[in-house]
C-alpha cells in the first residue's frame, strides 16, 4: 500500500505549543510521525550569564508556564542539597499544595484541549470552568494565576491563613462533585469511547522501551511516578500513583481524570496536618558541587542537574530542544544516554529525534547505576533512579556534558556566575 504523507502544525487548535509533525498515513492509520521542534525559542539561556542563583528561580518558572511552581521546586530542591539546607516542615507541605494545584489545572487544560477535538464545545467550557477556580486559589493566595512565584531556596515566600484553608477545602469539595459528574459524562459517552478505546494501544513494554512518562506511562499500567521518592513530604501522605492497565487513548484520559481528584485530596490531606512552623530559613553563601533534583511534573519526570564548577573562564550557554526519554529509570533512558556518552560524536546525530539505525547497534560501555527498585502497590517492583553523590566514574562523564551536549536531545546546560546548570 502507498503511504501519504500529512503535514499537521506548527500552529493548529488542538496545539498548546507550536510544533510541526509529518504523520505518515497508511490509509487511515499513521504509522509514523516525525516531529520538528524549536519554534518557541526564547533565549532564556542568555538570562542565566546574568542572574545568581535566586534570581534563576524566576527563569526557570518560565521554562513552562503551566507547571512553572514545579520547575521552581525542583531546581530550589537541587540548590537546598548543594548548601545542605533543611526547609521548614511546614514550607514542604506548602509547597505540595501549590504543586499539585498546579497539577491540577494542567490536567484540566489538557482534558479542555481533549474535548475540544472531539468537538465538544459545551465540555471543552465545562472543564476550564472549573480550572477557572483553580486558579482563582493560586491568584487569591500567592498572588497570580500561573506563575506564582512562591518557592524560595529555603522555603516558601507565603503562608496560608486559616481562611485560606477553609475556602480551599471547600472549593475541593465543591469541584470534586463536578469533576465526578463531567467523568461520568465523558468517560461513557457513545462518541468518546468510538474514537478512544483501542486506538493508539501502547502496552506497558512498549511505553517502557520508549520512554513514555507521566500520565502516558501510567495509562499503560506502569504504576511509576517520582512522587513515590517521597520528596518534601509525600512521607507523611502515603501516595499511591495511579495507574490504567488498558494503554488506549481512553486509558490515559482516564489517568488524568482520576490525578485530578488524587491531586484534591493531596490538598485536603497536606491542608489537615499542616504543621506550626516557620515557611523558610535564611540563607546564605554560594552553592558549591553538583547534584541531580527530580520532581513529578504534570506530563511526566522533570529533572534538573545543578552543578558549580571551580572554575568557568567564560560564562556561555547551550540549548537543545528537542525531547528527551523522560522517566530516567527505565531502560530505554538509560540505553539512551549510554550511546549519548559513548559514541563519537558524529555519530550521535543518527540518534536524534528518536531515528535508530542498524549499524548504530553496536556495543557500548555501561554507565555506573544507582539502585533503582521501588515496591509499588500491585507487588511488582518498577524502575525508579535513586541518586547518591556522584561516584568518581560519575564526575568523570559530567565533565564530558560541554563536549557531548549540542549532539543530545532535550538537554538544556546553563553556565552562570553562580554555576552551570542541566535541566532536561
Amino acid at each position: 500500500m502507498s503511504r501519504t504523507i500529512i503535514p499537521f502544525g506548527p500552529q493548529h487548535p488542538v496545539l498548546p505549543e507550536p510544533i510541526h509533525l509529518q504523520l505518515v498515513m497508511d490509509n487511515e492509520t499513521v504509522v509514523e510521525a516525525l516531529p520538528k521542534l524549536g519554534y518557541v525559542h526564547r533565549g532564556l539561556e542568555t538570562l542565566t550569564t546574568l542572574r545568581d542563583y535566586n534570581q534563576m528561580i524566576y527563569i526557570v518558572e518560565r521554562v513552562c508556564g503551566i507547571c512553572s511552581c514545579i520547575h521552581a521546586l525542583c531546581f530550589c530542591r537541587a540548590i537546598e542539597h548543594l548548601m545542605d539546607v533543611e526547609v521548614p516542615r511546614r514550607a514542604a507541605y506548602l509547597r505540595i499544595i501549590w504543586s499539585e494545584l498546579h497539577r491540577m489545572h494542567s490536567h484540566l487544560l489538557w482534558l479542555g484541549l481533549f474535548a475540544d477535538a472531539l468537538g465538544f464545545e459545551s465540555l471543552f467550557m465545562q472543564f476550564w470552568k472549573i480550572r477557572e477556580r483553580i486558579m482563582d486559589i493560586n491568584e487569591a493566595t500567592a498572588g497570580n494565576r500561573v506563575i506564582i512565584s512562591t518557592n524560595i531556596v529555603g522555603g516558601v515566600r507565603k503562608d496560608l491563613s486559616r481562611e485560606h484553608q477553609r475556602w480551599i477545602l471547600d472549593e475541593m469539595d465543591t469541584l470534586e462533585a463536578e469533576m465526578r459528574r463531567l467523568e461520568k459524562v465523558t468517560m461513557e459517552d457513545y462518541t468518546v469511547k468510538k474514537r478512544t478505546v483501542g486506538i493508539g494501544v501502547m502496552t506497558a513494554q512498549e511505553a517502557i522501551q520508549l520512554g513514555a512518562a507521566g500520565p502516558t506511562l501510567r495509562g499503560s499500567g506502569v504504576a511509576q511516578d517520582v512522587r513515590q521518592t517521597e520528596y518534601e513530604a509525600f512521607a507523611e501522605l502515603g501516595f499511591t500513583p495511579v495507574s490504567v492497565l488498558d494503554g488506549d487513548c481512553w486509558a490515559r484520559t482516564k489517568v488524568r481524570f482520576l490525578e485530578v481528584l488524587q491531586s484534591m485530596e493531596i490538598v485536603r490531606q497536606a491542608i489537615s496536618h499542616l504543621p506550626d512552623t516557620e515557611i523558610n530559613v535564611k540563607v546564605k553563601g554560594n552553592p558549591s558541587g553538583e547534584v541531580i533534583s527530580r520532581v513529578e511534573q504534570p506530563r511526566g519526570e522533570c529533572m534538573y542537574q545543578v552543578s558549580r564548577p571551580r572554575t568557568h573562564p567564560h560564562p556561555h550557554i547551550r540549548q537543545h530542544s528537542a525531547p528527551a526519554p523522560y522517566g530516567e529509570g527505565n531502560p530505554a533512558c538509560r540505553r539512551s544516554r549510554r550511546r549519548a556518552f559513548h559514541r563519537p560524536l558524529h555519530q550521535l546525530h543518527r540518534t536524534v529525534g528518536g531515528t535508530r539505525h542498524a549499524h548504530d547497534q553496536h556495543h557500548t560501555p555501561q554507565l555506573p547505576q544507582a539502585p533503582r527498585d521501588a515496591e509499588v502497590p500491585d507487588g511488582e517492583t518498577r524502575p525508579l533512579l535513586q541518586l547518591p553523590g556522584p561516584s568518581h566514574q560519575q564526575r568523570g562523564i559530567l565533565h564530558l556534558l560541554p563536549h557531548v551536549l549540542d549532539q543530545v536531545p532535550g538537554a538544556v546546560h546553563f553556565h552562570g556566575p553562580e554555576g552551570s546548570f542541566l535541566g532536561i
